[in-house]
């Protein structure tokens, strides 16, 4: 793990009226993974945020608000995996839960909302099941050598998954015309 000081060139700045408020700020080390991403951004001090806006600290990051968590939710949460596949399921756990696992999701209102993304990806599936129906084998095969996909089971991504389905859309709106 290495240390990167985010810095910047308060001079530069000052050219377009930041430089006064930038010499505010101490200096700012970020902790580093092994890609050179940082693990947790610098926390901002109080008079620096917009009015209305609040910030928790939690061991140097700001995180959402912890707070009750529905284990109802956890586990309909946990029940999406195997029908979403682990690529999409890990996605939306990152990207609506701001979590790589459902038991540390922070509270029941960012549960929820994963819950309505995974639901959604799901619906998602069922249109491209009745698609891949609909289309016949030989146009499926067609579409996923296009986009260049192995297999349904395991698509690698939510964009992944809309890509094929407008794909096979376009093969049904040919077959109808």
């Amino acid at each position: 793990m290495s240390l990167y000081y985010a810095g910047f060139s308060k001079r530069a700045c000052a050219c377009f009226g930041l430089g006064r408020y930038l010499y505010s700020f101490g200096e700012t080390w970020v902790k580093l993974d092994h890609r050179g991403e940082p693990l947790a951004l610098p926390v901002l001090p109080a008079w620096a945020l917009p009015p209305g806006v609040t910030v928790q600290p939690a061991s140097g990051q700001s995180v959402d608000v912890r707070g009750p968590v529905d284990h109802k939710l956890t586990a309909e949460i946990e029940g999406f995996q195997s029908a979403l596949g682990t690529d999409i399921y890990a996605e939306i756990l990152r990207r609506a839960g701001h979590s790589r696992d459902a038991r540390t999701i922070p509270n029941a209102d960012r549960q929820k909302n994963v819950v309505e993304w995974m639901q959604a990806a799901a619906r998602g599936f069922e249109r491209l099941h009745g698609l891949v129906e609909m289309a016949g084998d030989a146009r499926f095969i067609a579409a996923m050598e296009h986009l260049e996909f192995s297999t349904t089971t395991c698509l690698p991504s939510l964009a992944a998954l809309k890509q094929l389905v407008e794909e096979l859309e376009t093969i049904q709106d040919q077959q109808v015309a």
